[in-house]
């Protein structure tokens, strides 16, 4: 007890003194900041730790130069607190910064989520000494351990006109976790005023784009399975629910950052333990400057750009429906020319009939690839766009070759659908009614490419 009073005397006591940015700037340590969360001990709500940890938050977030910092009135079934201030902006839009404070029960929460909050404001400090655009509002926030209701709490009292205000939430969750691999960055995906809503494009390069400056790559979902990840998000809904969800459920652009991807185990990383020092301080620097690179990045966008929900992350660039699109447009002309039907033509009737009926399979594949191109193109260009290329090579002489060609085009997809399948077993993800486009254009052209090429009168 005498420790915890002694400590909030000199957050107070700097804060205090310290009101200018900064002054700020050069006071705040982040791993000052999660020594001190730490050994409050769990921090539930309504309990004694929970009020300290709320004080030493409130402390920090005025030493790193926030302004109108609060404690909002308790909102929902649980009671959830959550701490707000900002750093005022020449325009009229707001980037919402956001942290959970609140831990599971018997656990002091280092990394999930001292780290975090340590992060944001140390993003904050940063960005206090230059000028912004848009207002950054910091939300510290309550209840995510119980599948963040407390975010839900507030957003849903929020006005329509204010959440049309806010540009974007960047959302840190577990971060500075030792080890070599890189950050992630989570593609948010849930049901918002029954329909489904995902990270826009602009959001996700933005991110990126702040690593790259920060130098610190991010992965997009898993740094193993990114690919499979990002298709798995269009078709299935993650079963952790983050504030960033929360946010975009509620029709505001949400991205989370963190160190923990879609496929880590649950309870991750308390193998570390529950320690300040299972913090890696230089990548918790690290992911400071990433997230204030990043909301730099989105100072500079304009007002709510368009929302395109259709791309894909490869090589470290953002490829939107156009780019995607054009690809496989291309490749169906190649197709087309590539299968026009030849001399044939000019035979007598019944060898017409018949090698018109040895072209359909071809044709077939054909118009379903062009379909798949329009209306799916994230998953065609990763599980059809190969089949494309195999039917350019040509047919092999040989049957078994043909069999062999037939099981290469269809492996990108059968080792989707056992990630996939591995993914629910596993409860990262839980299939929804998204998945039924996809798989039925999918598996009709990957039949007809397989019927065209084991012909043994293929034209």
């Amino acid at each position: 007890m005498i420790h915890d009073l002694r400590r909030l005397f000199r957050l107070t006591l700097l804060a205090s003194l310290m009101p200018g940015p900064s002054l700020a700037t050069a006071a705040f340590d982040p791993t000052a900041l999660i020594f001190d969360l730490a050994t409050t001990g769990p921090r539930i709500s309504g309990t004694h730790e929970h009020q300290t940890a709320q004080a030493i938050l409130l402390g920090a977030m005025g030493l790193v130069g926030l302004e109108e910092v609060e404690k909002l009135a308790p909102v929902g079934s649980g009671d959830w607190t959550h701490l707000r201030g900002e750093l005022p902006g020449e325009g009229r839009t707001e980037v919402v910064l956001s942290a959970h404070y609140d831990t599971v029960q018997g656990s002091a929460g280092v990394l999930d989520n001292a780290s975090g909050c340590a992060a944001t404001l140390g993003a904050i400090a940063d960005l206090s000494r230059t000028p912004r655009r848009n207002r950054v509002r910091l939300m510290l926030t309550d209840g995510e351990e119980d599948g963040a209701e407390g975010s839900q709490a507030w957003l849903s009292d929020l006005r329509s006109t204010d959440r049309e205000g806010v540009l974007a939430n960047l959302d840190v969750d577990t971060v500075g976790v030792p080890g070599p691999g890189a950050g992630i960055l989570h593609l948010l995906t849930g049901w918002g005023a029954d329909r489904r809503v995902l990270t826009p494009a602009w959001l996700v390069h933005a991110t990126l784009q702040g690593a790259e400056t920060a130098g610190f790559p991010l992965q997009v979902l898993d740094g193993r399975w990114s690919w499979f990840a990002q298709l798995g998000v269009r078709c299935a809904v993650p079963t952790r629910v983050s504030e960033g969800r929360r946010f975009l459920e509620n029709g505001i652009p949400a991205v989370t950052v963190s160190d923990l991807s879609l496929t880590s185990p649950r309870g991750h990383h308390d193998r570390f333990g529950d320690d300040p020092s299972a913090v890696d301080t230089a990548r918790l620097i690290a992911w400071t400057q990433v997230v204030a690179a990043t909301l730099r990045q989105l100072d500079a966008l304009a007002d709510h750009p368009v929302g395109e929900t259709e791309y894909l992350v490869l090589g470290g660039r953002v490829w939107v429906r156009r780019d995607l699109v054009w690809g496989g447009f291309v490749l169906w002309v190649l197709l087309v020319w590539r299968g026009l039907p030849g001399k044939w033509r000019q035979r007598d009737s019944s060898e017409r009939r018949r090698r018109g009926r040895a072209y359909l399979p071809g044709f077939a594949f054909r118009m379903l690839f062009l379909l798949a191109v329009f209306l799916i193109p994230s998953f065609a260009t990763l599980l059809l766009y190969p089949v494309a290329v195999l039917a350019l090579a040509g047919s092999p002489g040989g049957q078994g070759a043909r069999w062999i060609m037939s099981a290469v085009a269809v492996l990108p997809t059968l080792a989707f659908a056992l990630w996939l399948t591995a993914s629910q077993f596993a409860g990262w993800l839980v299939l929804d009614r998204a998945v039924l486009l996809p798989a039925t254009l999918v598996l009709l052209t990957l039949a007809t490419y397989c019927t065209w090429q084991l012909d043994e009168e293929r034209v």
